[in-house]
């Protein structure tokens, strides 16, 4: 699936009136082993085949291969629902998973499409656990020294698959769409994720807005029954 490919980047550098290119693979723990192994290795969003792994048995290893954000002086490749790999800016290459100085683990829900206030440095993020009996969203908060400000958990009537968020002064901003992942299928019957995946428009979608002060839910508005990927932010 083409979703599943291991994430490079590639990057423009002007010094001295010269121009540099330079692009790198995320060296990612799937990418390592992998590589090391010759063959591929670990389950993904859309290949399965018999003998793969998981991460920890739970979910996807990450080839951080969605998105890029420079946070103060640093600059993070994300993957889907897990935590970023820090890059050296100028060379490209790997460093380390970047934890929020500890707070964050492998396992930390982490959406690859975080929010950063240039006013003040903040780093806005959310990420769902896809728990078959309490799934929740988690509203995270970062200082521009990558200091955890806060982490809310609120729990949500479903398991839903949320890709994206917006920010305003005031709230952060979700719509939550009926696109609901079965964590059973996935752990239990060998399918990729999105063998798990089952559109349910039935349930509804919402709004859901949380205090960008606070981190604190400040209502749910029941909004249709259609899917969103991204906002407009």
């Amino acid at each position: 699936n083409w979703l599943d490919g291991d994430g490079m980047v590639c990057a423009l550098r002007f010094e001295n009136g010269q121009i540099y290119f330079t692009n790198r693979f995320v060296r990612t723990t799937k990418r390592v082993a992998e590589e090391e192994a010759g063959k591929p290795l670990y389950r993904m969003f859309g290949t399965a085949f018999e003998g793969d792994r998981l991460k920890r048995g739970i979910g996807t290893e990450s080839p951080a291969n969605v998105s890029i954000y420079k946070f103060g002086d640093r600059l993070l490749a994300f993957g889907e629902q897990s935590i970023p790999f820090e890059l050296h800016p100028t060379t490209l290459e790997t460093l380390d998973i970047f934890t929020f100085n500890g707070r964050l683990n492998k396992l930390s829900p982490f959406s690859a499409h975080p929010k950063i206030d240039f006013e003040t440095g903040d780093l806005f993020n959310f990420g769902i656990s896809f728990s078959a009996t309490n799934p929740s969203l988690t509203v995270y908060r970062f200082n521009g020294d990558g200091d955890m400000v806060y982490r809310k958990r609120t729990s949500i009537d479903y398991a839903c698959t949320t890709h994206d968020f917006g920010i305003s002064q005031t709230y952060c901003i979700f719509y939550l769409c009926p696109y609901i992942l079965d964590i059973g299928v996935l752990m239990a019957e060998g399918g990729a994720t999105i063998d798990a995946l089952k559109w349910s428009p039935e349930r509804g979608s919402q709004m859901r807005l949380f205090s960008r002060e606070t981190g604190e839910e400040q209502a749910a508005i029941p909004m249709g029954n259609r899917y969103c990927l991204h906002l407009s932010n």
